[in-house]
């Protein structure tokens, strides 16, 4: 029977203590965590005991996302060392799920270098912008080949979510990306905005191997035609009222056999100034209704 996690978009302002009191008076069974709470939470003081606590009768499906898992050099070493520490605390809290994305995760950088405003003296992260395919994949697969190992110590599994403006933006290339690096511990989530947006179908979706599906995002977002988007502006819609066919995507999901955890992510600057409540209670029954659970 699939299953509904409360994904920390939903509640985007609110603190971990509100986010998972919310949770849990929702009946939410499972949460999906920005791990930034997380950090912030211990770091004003607080124990991982005290988290225990709040995290009673909640599953952490998964928490993340690390970013820019492409880095090089030094970068990869600090990738390692965000691994290291997120699996570290993914180890003490139950967590089974570590996100990571693919970057640069700025849109902005990502825009000026294609349109030759990016000279070699700008400091932002440009990660593998102006690499092949081939580069993307092979350098992308060892750095996830070693989080995988270091995951592993610990009982975790990854998931790869590619986004749709960055050069490896597709989950099929995420998918040649997981054959290279060779770690068993490693899958795909499914993201409706951001293979709708990259033209990935749910005919696609539904030739998938349900083993290398993690986690599904459903979400939703209006269309455009520009070769760099800007989820800022287009996925500011409530889930339902935009372009994409959410069941479409849901049914080929489905009909994989993967029978795992659906998350509420949103991005939505209205929905956001809403009581977050009500949003995550929203989401929660259209998921119901839409994944045919009966509570």
């Amino acid at each position: 029977m699939p299953r509904i996690s409360m994904n920390s978009t939903a509640t985007k302002y609110c603190n971990l203590v509100q986010e998972l009191k919310i949770a849990k008076e929702l009946g939410f069974e499972g949460v999906e965590i920005v791990i930034e709470k997380i950090y912030s939470f211990l770091e004003a003081g607080y124990d991982v005991q005290e988290l225990t606590a709040l995290l009673e009768g909640l599953q952490v499906v998964s928490i993340g996302a690390i970013q820019n898992i492409e880095r090089q050099g030094a970068g990869a070493d600090e990738f390692l060392a965000e691994m290291r520490r997120a699996c570290a605390l993914g180890g003490k809290i139950g967590t089974k799920l570590i996100q990571l994305c693919t970057g640069p995760g700025d849109v902005g950088t990502v825009r000026d270098f294609y349109a030759g405003k990016l000279p070699e003296s700008d400091p932002r992260y440009r990660g593998l912008l102006g690499a092949s395919e081939d580069e993307l994949i092979e350098k992308t697969a060892k750095n996830v080949a070693a989080a995988a190992d270091i995951a592993a110590d610990y009982g975790i599994e990854l998931f790869l979510e590619p986004l749709a403006w960055v050069p490896l933006k597709k989950i099929s290339q995420a998918v040649k990306v997981i054959e290279a690096a060779g770690k068993n511990n490693v899958g795909i989530v499914i993201d409706l905005w951001h293979m709708w947006t990259c033209d990935e179908t749910p005919e696609y979706v539904a030739s998938l191997d349900k083993n290398l599906i993690k986690m599904v995002h459903i979400c939703d977002g209006i269309r455009t035609d520009d070769p760099i988007p800007d989820q800022d502006v287009l996925r500011d819609v409530w889930t339902g009222e935009g372009d994409i066919p959410i069941k479409r995507y849901v049914d080929a999901v489905r009909s994989t056999g993967y029978d795992g955890w659906y998350s509420t992510e949103i991005f939505s600057k209205k929905i956001y100034e809403r009581d977050p409540r009500q949003t995550a209670g929203l989401l929660k029954q259209n998921f119901e209704y839409m994944l045919g659970i009966h509570m």
